[in-house]
């Protein structure tokens, strides 16, 4: 079942699947293993060597599977990597090839990294043994928030999150509550009134773990278009952002809009929706995120009170009144004139200032 005369997968892919059968999560594993979240992910992920000491721990979290058979098979597998590195079997003109189409020199950009040895560790990102391999799998689990982008980009940024996200202390991580979202919208809104964007986030990120959600950041790749994402990580959804806007309206709406996703119901039984091949904002999934993102910061009749100001506004007063209306609704400036720009009530230089 796991291995061919050619082809042999990591112990973790192995673990896994028995865990998934058994209905232990990797947290609950990990505990009963007496390591960490983290370790375990690796050695699941293929990233860390499954020890003797590790396959006899293991035995506390799959009691029907005795180390023995942990240990036999690392050993396997070790002994097939020794003997098929695959990347080192590339032709130099494909090589070239899958330098270029899964950007090597974007990834690992500041190493002294030969290209095989890229490619080597490409291949382990990715979690496959050829790149003859490569499918977007983690993009038919993740909602985006996108400006399209090249398939192979999107999945290395996503996996690249997800490796960020492995090294996150997961001890202060509460237990995924959908129902606990709407609780904490009063305290995101506060927190987004904060214009040191990066301090905000960090509040942020704090107060969607107490919901059981991660977030991460991790900079945009070349190609990829990617603004954010949202998806499952082990028991936990995930929120993703790339920062590809710096502004602080466009990274707050970009969280809440994947929050959107989450609180939606897009994601269901451990997996979200799967990826369309084209981005359409105008979908029914994208516009109710949108439009809960959206409230997140003003509720509908908020918004049209100041709409309705702002249409009465001269060009001289925009700025000030602007101000005054985003202190009055007790909403971060920046936020409210980016609205503004995006539905056309006002230009994105009449309150680019407002927005930096």
């Amino acid at each position: 079942m796991h291995e061919t005369d050619n082809f042999i997968i990591h112990t973790g892919s192995i673990i896994q699947e028995y865990l998934k059968a058994h209905n232990v999560s990797q947290k609950d594993a990990a505990k009963l293993m007496g390591t960490t979240t983290k370790h375990l992910s690796n050695i699941i992920r293929g990233k860390s060597a499954l020890t003797t000491e590790m396959a006899i721990a293991l035995e506390n979290a799959i009691p029907d599977v005795p180390a023995s058979y942990w240990i036999n098979y690392e050993g396997r597998y070790q002994e097939y990597k020794a003997k098929c590195p695959t990347y080192k079997k590339i032709p130099a003109d494909k090589l070239a090839l899958y330098k270029k189409r899964f950007r090597f020199k974007d990834v690992f950009k500041g190493t002294d990294l030969s290209d095989l040895e890229m490619a080597g560790k490409m291949l382990a990102i990715l979690d496959i043994e050829s790149f003859e391999d490569f499918l977007p799998s983690c993009q038919t689990q993740a909602a985006f928030l996108r400006d399209k982008g090249e398939d192979e980009a999107v999945e290395i940024w996503i996996r690249l999150c997800l490796s960020e996200i492995d090294g996150q202390n997961p001890h202060d991580l509460a237990d995924f509550d959908i129902d606990a979202i709407e609780d904490w919208l009063p305290t995101l809104r506060d927190l987004s009134l904060n214009s040191d964007t990066r301090q905000s986030l960090e509040d942020c990120r704090y107060v969607l773990n107490q919901m059981g959600i991660r977030l991460v950041f991790h900079e945009s790749l070349p190609g990829s278009g990617v603004r954010g994402a949202s998806l499952m990580h082990g028991n936990a959804p995930a929120i993703l952002y790339s920062g590809r806007f710096k502004t602080h309206d466009q990274v707050w709406f970009t969280i809440a809009h994947e929050l959107g996703h989450i609180r939606n119901g897009d994601i269901e039984g451990g997996a979200l929706v799967a990826f369309e091949d084209t981005y359409d904002e105008d979908s029914d999934r994208e516009s109710t995120a949108n439009a809960f993102a959206r409230k997140l910061f003003l509720t509908d009749e908020e918004y049209s009170i100041i709409q309705s100001e702002i249409a009465k506004t001269n060009d001289g007063e925009l700025v000030s009144t602007i101000l005054r209306l985003a202190a009055k609704h007790k909403v971060h400036p920046g936020i409210l004139s980016g609205r503004l720009a995006r539905d056309g009530n006002v230009t994105y230089p009449q309150v680019s200032r407002l927005r930096s």
